[in-house]
């Protein structure tokens, strides 16, 4: 065993590895972290009850460096490991590196260092291509910085974290590096029983609370979407991970309305909700759609007119959403009358009063007319 593969007293970073059945992936995983140039680290690998040959590989991979320590524990999903993995964690920073995916040799070394500069609760690295689709998708953000992040934020203003929500929508907890003491007193937990959205619930509560926070400029990280994955936009399992999107949004809504400063998150928080529904057009089979129109269903007078209306949102944005989940045939026949409720509904309410105004879609209105 070589001197750099010896236990890590104190390491510098705790890197946490949920795994689940992912022996074709895992491997290169744990080469590309035991490859770091940053030696000193602990690579904590929780073992979530997986039935293929991933728990011979990690044995293995424990003989050989013992900076690699193994955890099992039997199935319990992504979010309780994450969280297993972060109370045996000894690191000062933590990272987060999903099992089917890659680590350039470079990234410990690289965020511990603009960590340390700044002395960050948070540091993130980022491509300027993030910075382009979260301006395309979210017109709003291009008069909140000037095509680039600053590096350094200390003690962010309301403006400030807006910005940082709506980058955390379309990026997981792998693209940052948290300060260990900050994530313990913040009380920093991934939602348990959430597979969709849990790591950027963790990040929007983080990005509300933290005082300090780094970004830089860097492609770091070798993100891996395949089959099967929850984030697969094929897999069966997509029905059930945008219900766990409802769970993830509405337990971020009801922590930023409890304190007066963070409220206003709320705002960007829906904008990124509705995006991610309005993009549910992967064709659906007959009886996943029955599926999740019970869901909807369920969550409309909730999660759906929130997202959707009390912050702004165009009708004609839910008219998409509909669009991709119901076909259009079924759709044209059936908008008019289910939009003229869901409309009557919506004007009973005091929040929604005259502050929204109705627009036709293509010249044509989908709205009943009614009277004030």
């Amino acid at each position: 065993m070589s001197e750099t593969s010896q236990c890590i007293k104190e390491p510098i970073v705790s890197i946490i590895v949920p795994i689940y059945n992912t022996a074709d992936y895992l491997r290169e995983c744990l080469d590309s972290i035991i490859a770091q140039t940053l030696k000193e680290i602990e690579i904590i690998c929780v073992d979530d009850g997986s039935t293929d040959k991933s728990p011979d590989i990690l044995e293995e991979y424990h003989e050989k460096d013992a900076r690699v320590i193994v955890v099992s524990q039997i199935n319990q999903g992504v979010s309780v490991a994450r969280n297993t993995g972060v109370a045996v964690a000894k690191g000062k920073y933590i990272h987060f590196v999903d099992s089917d995916d890659c680590i350039d040799p470079d990234m410990c070394r690289r965020t511990v260092e603009i960590a340390e500069k700044y002395k960050a609760d948070v540091t993130r690295f980022y491509n300027a291509r993030d910075l382009k689709l979260v301006c395309k998708r979210f017109p709003k953000t291009r008069s909140l910085f000037d095509k680039r992040l600053r590096e350094y934020y200390d003690t962010p203003t309301q403006d400030d974290r807006r910005l940082f929500v709506y980058l955390s929508g379309f990026h997981g907890c792998w693209t940052c590096l948290y300060l260990r003491s900050f994530w313990l007193d913040a009380k920093l937990k991934f939602p348990e029983g959430i597979r969709y959205g849990e790591d950027t619930y963790v990040n929007y509560i983080a990005y509300a609370v933290g005082k300090q926070f780094a970004f830089f400029e860097a492609n770091l990280y070798r993100y891996r979407q395949r089959v099967g994955s929850a984030a697969h936009p094929k897999t069966n399992a997509m029905l059930g991970s945008f219900v766990d999107a409802f769970d993830a949004y509405r337990k971020t809504r009801d922590f930023y309305t409890q304190f007066s400063d963070t409220e206003s998150l709320c705002e960007p928080l829906a904008e990124i909700f509705a995006y991610m529904q309005r993009n549910l057009q992967t064709p659906l089979s007959k009886s996943e759609r029955a599926i999740w129109r019970e869901h909807i269903d369920e969550l409309l007078d909730n999660q759906l007119r929130q997202a959707f209306y009390e912050r702004g949102a165009l009708p004609a944005q839910i008219r998409s959403f509909w669009l991709g989940l119901y076909g259009r045939n079924v759709f044209e026949r059936t908008f008019n009358a289910a939009y003229s409720e869901i409309f009557i509904r919506l004007k009973r309410l005091e929040a929604f009063g005259k502050k929204h105004v109705i627009r036709p879609f293509r010249k044509k209105s989908y709205f009943r007319k009614t009277t004030p």
